[in-house]
This record gives C-alpha cells, sequence and structure tokens, in this order.
C-alpha cells in the first residue's frame, strides 16, 4: 500500500509512519518535503552505504532499535499504528539471529 505525498506521488507507508509518531508528538520536522529532502541527501554522499548493511556485512548488532524500533516504540501510546517499522525491525532482528548462531562476531 502506498500514500500521496505532498507535491504529488506516491511513498510507501512505512516513510509515513515515523512523520505520524512526529505529528502525533506535536514534534515538527523542518525538512519540507521528506522526499525531496532525502534524494537531496542521497545525492550529496551518492557512495555512501547505510549504517545498519555496514553493521551486517561487519558482523555486528547494528542500531535497529534506535532507529526503526524508535518508531512502533513511540507510536504505541499515542495510538499510531506502524505496522512496516514493526515488520523491518522483526526481520532484522531475525537476520541478526542468524548471524549470532552462525558463529559470526558481533
Amino acid at each position: 500500500m502506498t500514500l500521496g505525498r505532498p507535491g504529488g506521488g506516491e511513498a510507501p507507508d512505512g516513510f509515513f509512519q515515523p512523520n505520524a509518531v512526529a505529528i502525533a508528538s506535536k514534534v515538527r520536522l523542518n525538512v519540507g518535503d521528506p522526499i525531496e529532502h532525502i534524494r537531496k541527501l542521497g545525492g550529496k554522499i551518492p557512495d555512501a552505504r547505510p549504517s545498519m548493511l555496514l553493521d551486517y556485512n561487519a558482523g555486528r548488532r547494528c542500531e535497529v532499535d534506535a532507529i526503526n524500533g524508535a518508531v512502533p516504540r513511540l507510536g504505541k501510546p499515542l495510538g499510531v499504528p506502524t505496522p512496516v517499522n514493526e515488520t523491518v525491525v522483526g526481520i532484522i532482528r531475525a537476520r541478526e539471529r542468524r548471524l549470532l548462531a552462525s558463529g559470526a562476531s558481533t
């Protein structure tokens, strides 16, 4: 499922869940169109890799609880559903468990 975004177009539901939690928390994000913000930022660092990918490739635990895990943790008491972020956290934790079971370093 996708949701419309400011300025037209579509983005995945999970992209808007952190924004919904911020709005419910009365936190103002001063980034304008969040999709355009991410595109501009990514364009400045085209060879960058996500830190969670770097951690996984190095056999380390990642910061999923601090990033995606914060969305459902903060959204739940506010009544904001965050199923995509909950799923992302679950998948990453499952992969980390497999990594640990294989004997890789963390």
